[in-house]
């Protein structure tokens, strides 16, 4: 059978009306994201499946990125880039899967230009199947050796994009490697591909593909696919690239601050219906969840909810000098040395606390993911309401960091003794 014959079965299969799609599950782990500063859009994934890269990602500059992946519905890419001109990433994923009577086998992400992401995991995605979805990305995933896959593309994606003088592309990669650490497609491994656009900056500046990367069959496909990323910056060294200005993207952070100043009465007046939002709203979503929102700067790892810009909202992770053991048993002791705390969940690398402000008892929601392979403790701590919170949270991550480190300082010979913790 030619390749073109078997490409349009795989296809037909695919869109099929039945309740269940026919064609092979494109099990896999995957990453969309955005670059406010230089407008990069991109999809990066991995997958024991041949030729990934050619069933996966869609990427239009200026509007979006796409990931179609489990029974992938090939639809989802060119439909989901014209939605997006008039939707929101989570109203054309919504719109997409609802017309889709195979949705419950899907999974499907969007990051739209300007940083806004949204994903869905069918209910019958073969386990362990999810999604996390944080500023500016998403990262899902199906048949994974577990959620710590996703949870740590996240973290390591977040710790990648601050270091400097790299790009989206790098930063993915580096996401696509943390997978793999963390034991990625319990099925294994075969093909890679990373597709970055950027307006016009393709080949001689006629057009968006920016970087455009596959590894079709390969043993260690990540391995490769960063091999030729390393390669096509060596060879596009001296293009020249359009200049970009972030006044071309949507500004979120400009919108909630001229928002984020309400008039002082109605302020008061919101105050008892925040008040009880607050108390009785259900606890957010845990690290790595995406189905429920704390707000949408705080499902970001190492952040805390701010009524300032969102530069202000990102905080440092902790440092992780002992095992993962020693270092969560003596954080969580630490943390319930505070007032007003309560103990919600305590897993083997996840600990969940309860926070109540001193005034009007306002809830919070405080959290922590050990990462063992990159060393560091991932914070995140914000209004359950997510209302503006007087840099309440910001506060609280300081001091238990600032706990934290005099404790260890304690532990090492010839350290004074820490009067507050005695």
């Amino acid at each position: 059978m030619s390749s073109a014959i078997a490409c349009a079965l795989f296809a037909g299969a695919v869109i099929s009306k039945g309740d269940k799609p026919t064609a092979p599950n494109v099990a896999t782990y995957s990453i969309v994201a955005f670059d406010p500063k230089t407008g990069d859009l991109g999809v990066a994934v991995q997958s024991k499946f041949f030729g990934v890269g050619s069933v996966v990602p869609y990427v239009k500059a200026g509007v979006g990125a796409i990931a179609t992946q489990a029974y992938a519905n090939p639809e989802y890419g060119p439909k989901g880039l014209e939605l997006l001109k008039d939707f929101s990433a989570e109203g054309a994923v919504s719109e997409l899967t609802r017309q889709d009577a195979s949705r419950d086998h899907r999974q499907l992400a969007i990051v739209k230009f300007g940083g806004e992401a949204a994903a869905y995991t069918g209910s019958k995605c073969t386990g362990w199947a999810g999604d996390h979805i944080g500023f500016g990305y998403s990262v899902q995933g199906n048949i994974l050796a577990g959620e710590t896959v996703i949870r740590r593309m996240a973290a390591r994606f977040e710790t990648a994009r601050e270091i400097p003088n790299t790009e989206l592309a790098d930063w993915m990669l580096e996401a696509l490697k943390a997978a793999e650490e963390a034991g990625g497609d319990r099925r294994g491994r075969q093909s890679a591909a990373i597709m970055v656009t950027r307006k016009n900056g393709g080949y001689a500046n006629a057009n968006d593909r920016y970087i455009d990367l596959r590894v079709e069959d390969h043993a260690n496909p990540v391995h490769e696919l960063g091999r030729l990323l390393d390669i096509h910056k060596q060879f596009y060294a001296n293009r020249e690239v359009p200049a970009f200005s972030p006044a071309e993207t949507p500004n979120a952070a400009a919108s909630q601050e001229r928002w984020g100043w309400p008039v002082f009465l109605l302020l008061l007046a919101g105050l008892a219906v925040v008040f009880a939002v607050s108390t009785s709203a259900p606890p957010a979503p845990e690290l790595g969840v995406t189905h429920g929102r704390l707000t949408d700067v705080s499902q970001r790892l190492n952040a805390v909810s701010s009524h300032a810009s969102l530069s202000e909202h990102r905080v440092p992770p902790i440092k992780m000098d002992q095992s993962l053991k020693e270092s969560r048993d003596a954080l969580r002791d630490l943390v319930m040395g505070l007032p007003r705390v309560k103990l919600i969940k305590d897993d083997y690398d996840y600990i969940r606390f309860e926070c109540r402000t001193v005034f009007f008892r306002f809830v919070d929601d405080l959290e922590f993911y050990f990462d063992e392979i990159d060393k560091a403790i991932h914070v995140r701590s914000a209004a359950r309401c997510g209302f503006w919170d007087l840099g309440v949270n910001r506060r609280r991550v300081d001091r238990i960091r600032e706990l934290h480190e005099e404790s260890r300082g304690d532990a090492r010979p010839g350290a004074e003794p820490n009067p507050a913790l005695s």
